[in-house]
């Protein structure tokens, strides 16, 4: 990495000149440094460090969000390091690193403009790591730097190719401002007349820099007001965002007790189903052995009333099968069929050739009317013996 010096200057750059006098340019501030003595620097201190792109990208970046203004001073003005809170001539507005090179765009007031045109170095002040009330930094932050004429670093500058006319109008307005002899002669050699053309060129020069400095300190009262403003906006949005952080994590919470909430409930629906499977298994085998005990019942019944136990048989073993085989669908059909069982017992005995009974027929009028409405009545159930042949009669 090459190094600069004096004599192998870099370019500094007039941007803008503004109709008021004051300039707006681009100049090195720092440059990558294998060892950079502390003691020379604009904020001072003791022994060296090392610089390099790194160093100067951290600049850039955290210049930013730095929320202080960066003020550029002038070495041999008393008071420049002690007085940062008053009223500065320049400000550093933004910072970019070219190759080995850290350039500051810097403003310079009507006033800096001429001082500007007397300097051909800078010095940086930086902080590494700093901590502000609203924040902390990484890496290091330009926090302020000086014109000068005996830099740390190599950071000689030399005025670029198309600026040279404006530093001569510079240099020709402060020759003017400031009226200073061309020979170097002093007041009291100067004619009488031309002494009091000079002390008056000298007020209006005064006046003039009053009226400028008063012009300077009333853009730092609207810098300074624009930087609160600023300032406020930054801790009302700090603040909101703390807010919103407190609104997510709470929202997460929620989230998080919700999300339990459904796992426990699934649990819940999960468990009621095994439950209602078991119950329904359970209500299930109790209506089998109900609707078994009572084919039992009234299988026993029917046998003990004179139908033939050989119908019957297997109902011990399996009621349900035997009630299935038989091609009952409901308990009430085979109450049905032994209650009309003695017509069918006089129907059967017809059909085989043998001669009814001559008892009476003791059927209720109640069994006699079912009978008719279930189509027994008619000459072709004759050869009806059991169910089975009952069964295909009753869809004719």
């Amino acid at each position: 990495m090459p190094s600069f010096t004096a004599s192998d200057p870099i370019k500094a750059t007039i941007l803008e000149r503004r109709e008021d006098g004051s300039l707006l340019v681009e100049v090195p501030i720092l440059v990558v440094t294998p060892r950079l003595d502390l003691s020379k620097t604009d904020g001072g201190g003791k022994g060296s460090i090392s610089i390099g792109e790194a160093e100067l990208d951290q600049m850039v970046e955290n210049f930013s969000i730095w929320p202080k203004p960066v003020a550029m001073g002038f070495d041999g003005l008393d008071g420049h390091q002690d007085q940062r809170g008053g009223p500065q001539l320049a400000f550093v507005k933004g910072l970019r690193r070219r190759g080995a090179n850290l350039f500051a765009r810097v403003e310079l007031d009507s006033l800096a403009a001429d001082l500007f045109t007397r300097f051909r170095a800078t010095s940086i002040e930086a902080l590494r790591n700093p901590k502000t009330p609203t924040g902390s930094f990484t890496g290091w932050v330009a926090t302020g730097g000086i014109f000068t004429n005996s830099p740390a670093a190599d950071t000689t500058f030399e005025i670029a190719a198309g600026s040279e006319a404006i530093l001569a109008d510079l240099r020709l307005a402060a020759s003017c401002k400031f009226n200073i002899p061309a020979d170097g002669r002093e007041e009291s050699e100067m004619p009488n007349t031309e002494t009091a053309k000079t002390t008056a060129e000298l007020q209006s020069a005064v006046s003039l820099a009053e009226d400028a400095k008063k012009h300077a300190e009333g853009s730092m009262r609207a810098t300074e007001e624009k930087l609160h403003a600023t300032q406020t906006k930054l801790s009302a949005s700090m603040a909101r965002n703390v807010e919103l952080d407190a609104d997510l994590a709470e929202a997460q919470s929620k989230a998080g007790d919700l999300k339990t909430s459904k796992l426990s409930l699934e649990a819940k629906v999960e468990n009621l189903e095994r439950e209602t499977s078991k119950l329904a298994a359970s209500l299930k085998a109790t209506s089998d052995e109900a609707q078994s005990k009572l084919i039992r019942e009234t299988a026993a019944a029917a046998v003990e009333s004179g139908m033939s136990a050989a119908y019957f048989e297997g109902v011990d073993d399996d009621p349900l099968a035997w009630f299935t085989a038989k091609g009952f669908t409901n308990v009430k059909a085979l109450e049905d069929l032994v209650e009309l069982q003695p017509k069918v017992e006089k129907v059967s005995a017809t059909s085989a050739g043998r001669k009814p009974t001559d008892a009476p027929d003791t059927l209720p009028k109640e069994a006699r009317d079912k009978l008719e409405r279930l189509g027994l009545g008619d000459s072709k159930y004759d050869n009806v013996e059991n169910e089975g042949d009952l069964i295909p009669l009753r869809s004719k």
